[in-house]
């Protein structure tokens, strides 16, 4: 048996003993070890996308706390469909518009209760940016940071806050801060993390008040109510 075979063998075996003491880490909350972690990213393709430096954009870097902070809500998901395209309406006579991945998801939960259990929604990645972000498959489970469209309903994500799930474990597909990384965590540790605090569940509201003041109603909300309401309507809308 050569080296090669060898190497793949001892690969699967760890990847079988990882799955098996997936139930038992996931009541306990032990994480996955670097050494396992490297191996999943590896054998499932799991990568940390970073930014691309063959672009005329300039992106400002946004902290992982401000992420947290004005993200509307952390979803764990599945995909449930495959992803289709979607040509990006915009002003004026572009004669080359950007065209979009938009996913279908089925949220499991997600860490502000704007959704019920097994709310099917999709979602598709900010402008211009889609060509630096993962792209799930059919069947995937994921936790993404979404920003909702009050208009639609529908959502808008990207690779920070973006979690590949391999069984009841998150991977990032970012480059994580050091004081947030949950990389290796289980699912249910990763969530309670990404969900907002007292201080930042007021910041975020205080904001999405002005901005429901300032466009006279048309933008931001008034209160978590408000927002969970406009969901529930426009996805019924949408499923007529």
């Amino acid at each position: 048996m050569n080296k090669r075979k060898i190497i793949n063998i001892v690969s699967l075996l760890l990847i079988a003993a990882i799955a098996f003491s997936a139930c038992s880490c996931e009541e306990t909350g032990k994480g996955l070890t670097e050494e396992e972690v490297a191996l999943i990213r590896q054998e499932h393709g799991y990568p940390i996308y970073k930014e691309r430096d063959d672009t005329e954009i300039a992106y400002s870097k946004t902290s992982f706390r401000e992420i947290v902070t004005y993200t509307d809500t952390f979803a764990y998901c599945e995909v449930i469909k495959e992803r289709y395209k979607q040509e990006v309406i915009m002003d004026g006579n572009v004669k080359n518009p950007p065209v979009l991945d938009v996913y279908t998801v089925r949220v499991i939960e997600d860490t502000e209760g704007l959704f019920e259990k097994n709310t099917v929604l999709t979602y598709s990645y900010g402008l211009f940016n889609e060509h630096n972000c993962p792209k799930p498959l059919v069947g995937d489970k994921i936790i993404l940071a979404l920003t909702i469209n009050p208009g639609t309903a529908e959502c808008v994500s990207g690779k920070n806050g973006f979690y590949y799930v391999y069984d009841g474990y998150g991977i990032a597909a970012f480059e994580e801060e050091e004081e947030f990384t949950y990389t290796g965590k289980t699912v249910n540790n990763i969530m309670k993390a990404l969900k907002k605090t007292d201080a930042e569940e007021k910041e975020y509201w205080n904001l999405m008040k002005m901005r429901y003041e300032r466009s006279g109603g048309k933008d931001g909300y008034e209160s978590i109510e408000m927002l969970r309401e406009q969901i529930k309507e426009k996805l019924a809308n949408k499923n007529k």
